[in-house]
């Protein structure tokens, strides 16, 4: 029965662990169905708001056009967990921008706890690029 048991822990482990695939310069979440940038300029991307916004808007990247800056859930999703953030090679310890906005503030994730606050669109802060795979 415990050999049974380790076997299911196991086999579960494993799937949990496919949930992130790296694949060339993005990581996938599958479960999520999420293709994020891990490219060689992912960590030199700091900027205003409206300039990565933009920057993502027109990334080309692994054959595609149709990148966008994160929601503060899909950010968060990420900085919580430690399968994900291994799978990155490019993710630093940094504030990254979210597409949630208003007026002229936009939040940001601190990516090594989730934490999220609020930034003036004019700060300078990190930014990581993803589009829907579905």
């Amino acid at each position: 029965m415990l050999k049974l048991i380790l076997g299911l822990a196991l086999v579960m482990n494993l799937l949990i662990a496919n949930d992130w695939l790296k694949k060339g310069d993005t990581v996938i979440d599958k479960k999520n169905h999420l293709q994020w940038e891990d490219d060689a300029k992912t960590d030199e991307l700091v900027d205003i708001w409206k300039m990565v916004n933009a920057r993502c808007s027109g990334l080309h990247l692994a054959g595609f056009t149709d990148w966008r800056l994160p929601t503060k859930m899909e950010l968060q999703h990420l900085a919580k967990s430690q399968r994900a953030k291994a799978n990155f090679a490019k993710l630093g310890k940094y504030l990254y921008w979210s597409a949630d906005k208003d007026d002229s503030d936009a939040f940001v994730v601190y990516v090594p706890n989730g934490f999220a606050s609020k930034s003036d669109t004019c700060d300078k802060n990190y930014a990581l690029c993803v589009r829907d795979t579905k």
